[in-house]
C-alpha cells in the first residue's frame, strides 16, 4: 500500500481536515523505519494519508526525545 506520512503543526492539521492549503514535514518513504524531525516542541499531528484510496494498515509509532 503506498501511502504518505505526515507529520504536521495543529493549525496545519485543521487546514488539511478542511482540505485546505498546509504545510507538513514527511511524505512518501518507500524504506523503514522512517524518521521525522519536528523543529521544536508542542503538539504535533500523525497523519497517513492514502491519497482518497482505502487500506488496512499496521503501524508503530515511536518518539525519541533529541538529547
Amino acid at each position: 500500500t503506498q501511502c504518505n506520512f505526515l507529520v504536521m503543526s495543529e493549525s496545519d492539521f485543521h487546514s488539511y481536515q478542511r482540505l485546505g492549503g498546509h504545510h507538513y514535514l514527511g511524505g512518501f518513504f518507500e524504506r523503514f523505519p522512517a524518521r521525522v524531525a519536528v523543529p521544536h516542541g508542542g503538539t504535533w499531528y500523525w497523519v497517513i494519508d492514502v491519497a482518497g484510496g482505502r487500506a488496512n494498515i499496521r503501524y508503530q509509532v515511536s518518539i525519541i526525545k533529541a538529547s
